[in-house]
């Protein structure tokens, strides 16, 4: 529709008639002398320079955040591609708890267990933990059902509630899961943020720098155990030997870890695990395995053997002790280098470990149920240190 204005005359007092403009109602500003077109074309086009520049600073706004997102996600499809967690500093702390399942009746978690809970809550946070590693036995006695099992809720998360400790959990199964629905757990793994054991067997890699890796190896010692295959597979039906073997030898990371429920050495009351010394520490030798770390007897234990790099952790307190010393003379002579477990034969106290690493030292520390350190140990990467 065209703008205009329109002229009437009215008669003056003389009789003359002079013009009258009209402004269109479309038009805007006051209409008489050279305001009439001058006045609204400048008012457009300042509107229109404004509409420009904010239109300008909103592509250049919405081109500096699609390169940061493109830059993001090819860094992430990377790691992703490689299996390995960036860490965004310069090491990696982490808790490990093992056997801290609770109990079957109410209120389904034991006294030592809310405490070692509340303690690891506190250590959590004090170390900024960015996860915590589950040694199996995670629900006593038998294991869960099914996926929608009450247990996951009055035994895990009802227990471990610090906000410290929402971050991932990694988790394997122990012999008292394997009584129970093991798959459960493994389906559980989508239905909570936190618990995490995507299979019987896995494995997790982090980066702290460009080239410094730090491996866990998670298996499932209770099918290794029960196994009547041998070291290696005589067939498909038991492949997880074979994994192990070929996950450690392709591994090129500056830390190595495999992490597992039974014990290679233990001197407490269950002692050693007769297939992990025959076929499991023979591997953790030759492809040069920084620590093995376990749960399964009721104490905390350290061992390590002359000639060897590999350590030997035993966390499995989380849910009581137990003090008994059964197999000290099954184990390789000086090999062991702590031992924690009160003199009750199920004591209602707890302990669990906590470890950093960076791209030198990885220390341990045992931490009991009233927060008190029982034991420091730091050792250096024995592992190709360029990577």
């Amino acid at each position: 529709m065209s703008h205009y204005h329109s002229v009437n005359c009215d008669d003056d007092d003389d009789g003359d008639q002079t013009p009258v403009l009209q402004g269109s109602p479309h038009q805007y500003g006051t209409i008489g002398d050279d305001q009439l077109i001058k006045e609204p074309q400048e008012h457009n086009f300042k509107r229109r320079r404004l509409y420009y520049s904010i239109t300008i600073i909103a592509l250049l706004l919405i081109v500096i955040a699609v390169s940061i997102i493109l830059v993001v996600t090819l860094e992430e499809e990377e790691d992703d591609e490689k299996h390995y967690h960036t860490i965004r500093r310069n090491n990696l702390s982490f808790l490990v708890v093992g056997d801290w399942g609770g109990q079957p009746t109410s209120p389904y978690y034991t006294s030592a267990q809310k405490d070692v809970a509340h303690q690891m809550g506190r250590k959590a946070e004090e170390i900024s933990s960015q996860f915590t590693v589950g040694l199996g036995d995670n629900f006593y006695d038998h294991g869960v059902t099914d996926v929608d099992d009450s247990r996951f809720n009055t035994t895990f998360e009802s227990v471990f509630t610090a906000e410290s400790l929402q971050s991932r959990w990694y988790m394997v199964a122990g012999n008292h899961d394997h009584y129970g629905s093991t798959e459960a757990q493994i389906a559980y793994t989508k239905k909570s943020h936190r618990w995490y054991m995507p299979n019987y067997y896995y494995t997790e890699e982090f980066k702290i720098s460009p080239n410094f890796i730090i491996q866990f190896v998670f298996i499932d010692t209770e099918l290794l155990s029960t196994s009547d295959q041998g070291c290696s597979p005589a067939n498909e039906s038991d492949p997880q030997w074979l994994w192990i073997e070929n996950t450690l030898a392709a591994s090129t990371s500056q830390w190595l870890f495999v992490l597992g429920h039974h014990p290679v050495w233990s001197v407490a009351e269950h002692g050693p695990t007769e297939i992990l010394v025959e076929c499991l520490r023979p591997l953790l030798i030759e492809y040069n395995v920084t620590a093995y770390f376990c749960g399964h007897d009721h104490t905390m234990q350290h061992l390590h053997e002359e000639d060897s790099s590999v350590e030997y952790f035993v966390s499995g307190a989380g849910h009581n002790t137990n003090f008994l010393r059964s197999h000290n003379d099954d184990v390789p002579e000086n090999s062991l280098k702590f031992h924690y477990g009160p003199l009750d034969f199920f004591s209602a106290i707890g302990a669990f470990a906590h470890v950093t690493i960076n791209s030198t030292i990885m220390s341990v520390t045992y931490v009991d149920y009233e927060g008190n350190n029982l034991y420091f140990y730091t050792t250096e990467t024995t592992r190709d240190k360029e990577g």
